[in-house]
């Protein structure tokens, strides 16, 4: 009878096993920033054709009404006055430029059922707020308040870190009770530096209008309050004018009856971007200006500044992006430029100007 002989298999040891998962581990870190970057540059990728989007309603707006849209409109002071707010209406109330492009933006139903023409129309309720408003109530308010809060994936990068809603209170504490914050601002200048002046309140509504210089600060940038602009006016040339740009939201919550600068007081010593889309209560009053205007008078990704200081309101008023290195950028001919944030203070200035007759080299920016 033969005899038969049992083979062992020999189990793996402690320390292979360390290896194989210390083998794996390096594999995973060489290969995660690639699929980081990956990822980074198709939301940069995205971000770039919502920013084409934005400038092709911009055109179709400008080839129907012979203009750009007004930056912010408000409080319309003279209406008989037709090269101030054209066809707008008699008043503004609270409208920023991208409410004007929804119709070109496949939002038609949302631009309709908007009433921003009567002053009893709001963009926000006292107090808390209201909630599970409707486009369709049969309340204008509601239904400004609606719209404000629709996301509209168009106005909001998708590398965007902000919250996608906040509890967003105005400076005269009337409240949106979830507010998506939006990813791009209207360009107003190359020269103002923050959205308010020492000089006072109406000091700060000309110079934003264009119609006053304080500090050497006004509103020579393609989108301005209560003036359009056309293109005879863009004597730089559309291609070496920044249209719009992307900002990078830094909202915090609001507090019930509280207005929104007391709020940041309160919870907060730093300053905070907030930004959003359509229009809303601070535009209707003309403060805070920096929520849907920019200025390319700061530098790209300026940093988060205490409240109080010099600079916090430049800030507010700065370009910024989750994108690595700059921010991308809408051209006032239509077309998306990525521009690092270490460009020249100088040539960055001069984008932001309409007619500065600065001379821009191609490869400088």
């Amino acid at each position: 009878m033969k005899s038969s002989t049992v083979a062992r298999r020999r189990a793996f040891t402690l320390i292979e096993l360390l290896v194989v998962i210390a083998i794996i581990a390096v594999l995973i870190a060489l290969l995660l920033p690639a699929v980081q970057a990956a990822r980074e540059a198709a939301r940069r990728a995205q971000c770039t054709n919502q920013l084409k989007q934005i400038g092709l309603a911009q055109h179709n707006f400008l080839e129907v009404r012979g203009h750009f849209p007004v930056g912010v409109l408000c409080c319309i002071d003279s209406p008989t006055n037709p090269d101030k707010h054209g066809t707008y209406g008699n008043n503004g109330l609270g409208a920023t430029w991208s409410y004007y492009l929804l119709p070109y933006l496949e939002q038609q139903g949302i631009y309709d059922g908007m009433s921003i023409y009567n002053d009893g129309h709001q963009w926000g309720w006292p107090g808390v707020g209201r909630a599970n408003t409707l486009i369709t109530s049969t309340d204008p308010t509601d239904r400004n308040i609606a719209a404000s809060e629709t996301v509209l994936t168009v106005f909001r990068c998708p590398s965007l870190t902000a919250p996608d809603r906040i509890y967003d209170v105005s400076t005269d504490a009337y409240t949106v009770q979830r507010r998506p914050p939006g990813s791009y601002v209207g360009n107003s200048s190359g020269s103002i530096t923050q959205d308010w002046t020492r000089e006072g309140e109406q000091a700060q509504i000309e110079m934003f209008k264009g119609t006053a210089t304080y500090n050497n600060e006004t509103a020579d940038g393609l989108f301005r309050t209560q003036y359009h602009r056309r293109i005879a006016e863009v004597s730089d040339g559309l291609s070496n004018t920044v249209m719009v740009g992307e900002v990078r939201p830094d909202p915090r919550p609001g507090l019930p009856n509280v207005p929104e600068d007391e709020s940041n007081r309160r919870s907060s010593r730093s300053a905070h971007k907030d930004h959003w889309y359509i229009g809303g209560d601070d535009a209707d009053v003309l403060r805070d200006l920096s929520e849907y205007l920019g200025s390319t008078a700061i530098p790209i990704n300026f940093p988060k500044q205490r409240l109080g200081t010099l600079d916090w309101g430049k800030y507010e008023m700065s370009y910024s992006s989750d994108h690595p290195g700059g921010a991308n950028f809408l051209m006032g001919d239509g077309s998306v430029r990525f521009i690092k944030q270490t460009i020249n203070d100088r040539v960055f200035r001069a984008l932001g100007t309409v007619g500065g007759g600065e001379v821009i080299s191609a490869d400088s920016y």
